[in-house]
């Protein structure tokens, strides 16, 4: 990228990409590390734009760099706002109190069935449910 704007005699560069599953977030922030601006455009409005280029719903890696291209240039982005370190840890703190309280939703449940099915004690069944 460097080498391209010292080429042309750019000064600035704004990388344009489409957020899809989870492999642009490590991109984006390499990039803005390396002092490029990042930012991003809508799929569906990208989906839509390609279609409307050619009027074929056919894909290819060209044709989705051009739309991103051509939609960056026409200022339809979204800027990028990172999530503080603080957020990532309250999401994984929070990830792993659902966890225990998912056990102990199960914990509680096999209690109740154990309680409600001893008068009856058939082994078998007991056994089959774990209880």
């Amino acid at each position: 990228m460097q080498s391209l704007q010292a080429a042309r005699s750019l000064t600035e560069a704004i990388v344009g990409m489409e957020p899809t599953s989870h492999y642009w977030l490590n991109v984006s922030r390499w990039l803005s590390e390396q002092q490029f601006e990042v930012v991003l455009v809508n799929p569906h409005l990208v989906k839509k734009n390609k279609e409307n280029r050619d009027n074929t719903p056919s894909k290819s890696d060209k044709k989705d760099a051009l739309v991103i291209a051509d939609m960056v240039k026409n200022g339809h982005i979204s800027f990028i706002r990172y999530a503080p370190e603080a957020y990532d840890l309250a999401t994984e703190q929070l990830k792993t109190v659902e966890t225990e309280i998912f056990a102990l939703l199960d914990l509680q449940n096999r209690c109740w069935l154990s309680k409600e099915l001893a008068p009856f004690h058939w082994p078998r069944f007991s056994v089959r449910l774990g209880i």
